[in-house]
Parts: structure tokens; sequence; C-alpha cells
């Protein structure tokens, strides 16, 4: 309790190796802590050893902007979440470093935060 939470909502391309999606990280302290973000990045099989694989995602966050229709191609954003998860061989769970850019600007980072799939079915 009380510690951050990220839930990560992603697309997997199989042909490129690429995910994209959305995130949300939020912590119930005060100010509390509530950003959702653009990801996107990468994946790659990490196989060290026949029969011990893992999922590697490479991926970034970044804000959010709602641009008005027809208003272009929007502003470049730098990243504000930066996430290595290593996946078991099925995509169900792992482990993750997350790092993100607090309201400071400072760089907070989470080591081996657990990560476990959620089924689509059980969203709401």
């Amino acid at each position: 309790m009380g510690a951050q939470h990220m839930f990560i909502s992603v697309g997997v391309f199989t042909p490129e190796k690429t995910i994209t999606g959305i995130g949300h990280l939020t912590q119930a302290v005060n100010p509390p802590l509530d950003m959702s973000v653009n990801i996107s990045g990468t994946y790659t099989y990490m196989c060290v050893m026949p029969k011990n694989c893992h999922i590697q995602l490479l991926l970034t966050g970044t804000p959010i902007v709602k641009t008005p229709p027809y208003g272009g191609i929007g502003p470049v954003l730098e990243p504000v979440i930066s996430m290595v998860i290593v996946l078991t061989e099925d995509w169900k769970s792992g482990g993750a470093n997350i790092k993100y850019l607090n309201e400071a600007g400072q760089w907070v980072e989470l080591t081996n935060v657990p990560v476990k799939q959620v089924p689509c079915e059980t969203i709401s």
C-alpha cells in the first residue's frame, strides 16, 4: 500500500517486434502521482541456454497531448518514463526497472518491480 502502481495496456506488432500503447502511473501520496503516457518500444527474445528464454521489453513513455483536428504533427516530446521489463517466455509475469520524471524534474527509479499479465476480459 502506498507504493507506485504502473498499469500498461499495449499491442504487440510481431513482424517488427514493436510495442505501442498507453500507460498510467499512480501513487496515493500527497500530492498524488497521476501520470498518463503514450508507450512505445521494442522487444527481443533472450535465450541464454536451451529452455531458458525470456522476453526483454525496452519501453518509453511520453506525455499524452491532445491536438486539435487538423492540428498537424504536434510537438516532439521527451520521454517522462523509461522501462526495462523482463518477462517469462509466455509473457505472463516477470520484473521491471522503471524510471519516471517527477514534478520537480528529478528521475525516480524503481527496481525489481513485479510484473503480471492481467487477462483482457477482467479489465473494466
